[in-house]
């Protein structure tokens, strides 16, 4: 397993990293944030989607640039880092991976040219409770009716539905279909317009969480992505992908918040010298760039694991979540901290990348979630969902 990156990988995060620093300003970011962002932060998808950004992990004869899940982390890693907002993260790691993983080759090649060359978005929508994202607890159903499926149940916490336009919404079959059984998993494609969402407040406030209200929606046959056993493992193998991509993106935004709370410490003083030079100081900084360091030093194992398709690869998706969402947890309160108290006021762009790490490290399962499905793995606890 080889984790250096290459030099033309390297030379995509200095293209991407270019690029958003020109394009992706704080400004845009916390326009955003104030709810004045939109026209921006739309020009800002139209340029991303001319630079073949939703197509860079998609295979060439589905109309994508055809490069790899490693270089799909470097692009997540530098959206973290400028807190890009919309459908980017959405559309390119969840819903691309889902379609890839579940759908036959027809409708993968059908739904992934539509990403890939006219710029469609989509999301996944799979969690229900409060906690997690495992699909062992999915309640909400498919019922075949003449022509199709009628859906209900409720969604949380999907990421960008209101930026959407196809929601891959993950449910069980009320009645056998398409050669599997009743209580199995099913994976359709709905169009946002078909469904009820409702924004929820968000601590981030860059992008938007909805909640999904499935209930009355009627869908074709046609929508229907793949259901029973080898659906259902095709959807833990796209969720495995969505977990890392999120990984990163928190990663990003660590990052940032490290570079930040360093430079003040650095540049603030006080009693006659830099606070860094304070040995409390230091320690702090220190401990934090041993979270950082450990986080992306996770994440991008459980990238090469993917990448090589590695029998550990979930165990190492867990490892890279649990990682990255302590990290954020470190960082974010030693930067406010550090920062003496400042950090986390409105006028002040640190709040922003602690909120949107913390959201980020939330959404497909947190730390302890994550935790917890590696010791079921491991035979260390319940079975895993």
């Amino acid at each position: 397993m080889d984790l250096r990156f290459t030099d033309d990988q390297e030379e995509l995060r200095r293209s991407v990293r270019a690029f958003l620093g020109k394009e992706c300003p704080v400004s845009l970011v916390r326009a955003q944030a104030e709810g004045s962002g939109g026209p921006e932060a739309r020009r800002l998808w139209e340029k991303m989607v001319a630079a073949d950004w939703p197509g860079l992990a998609i295979a060439r004869d589905d109309g994508g640039v055809g490069l790899g899940f490693a270089e799909l982390a470097v692009l997540a890693e530098e959206a973290g880092a400028a807190l890009v907002p919309g459908p980017l993260v959405a559309t390119t790691g969840l819903f691309v991976p889902t379609v890839a993983e579940v759908a036959d080759p027809a409708r993968r090649h059908e739904l992934l040219t539509r990403v890939a060359t006219g710029g469609a978005t989509g999301t996944l929508a799979v969690a229900e409770g409060t906690r997690g994202a495992g699909i062992g607890t999915i309640a909400a159903t498919a019922t075949p009716v003449a022509g199709g499926f009628a859906l209900d149940g409720t969604k949380r916490f999907v990421l960008s539905a209101r930026e959407a336009e196809w929601i891959a919404v993950v449910a069980r079959l009320a009645a056998p279909a398409a050669g599997a059984a009743a209580g199995d998993l099913a994976v359709l494609v709905v169009q946002r317009s078909a469904l009820q969402t409702t924004p929820l407040h968000a601590y981030d406030p860059t992008r938007s969480l909805c909640s999904v209200d499935l209930g009355g929606c009627a869908v074709a046959g046609s929508s229907l992505l793949g259901a029973g056993p080898q659906a259902a493992g095709g959807l833990r193998r796209a969720m495995e992908e969505g977990a890392c991509v999120l990984a990163l993106e928190t990663l990003g935004a660590c990052r940032e918040m490290f570079a930040a709370v360093l430079a003040y410490a650095q540049s603030r003083r006080q009693f006659g010298a830099a606070i860094g030079s304070f040995q409390a100081v230091k320690h702090k900084l220190v401990d934090m760039f041993v979270s950082l360091e450990k986080a992306r030093a996770l994440a991008y194992y459980a990238v090469a694991a993917i990448c090589e398709d590695a029998p550990d690869r979930a165990q190492a998706v867990a490892m890279a979540k649990a990682a990255t969402d302590d990290c954020q947890r470190h960082i974010g309160q030693e930067s406010i901290q550090t920062f003496g108290g400042i950090g986390f006021t409105w006028e002040n762009d640190l709040q922003l990348f602690v909120k949107r790490a913390k959201t980020t490290g939330a959404l497909l399962g947190d730390a302890h979630d994550h935790r917890r499905h590696l010791a079921a793995t491991m035979g260390l606890g319940a079975a895993a969902s």
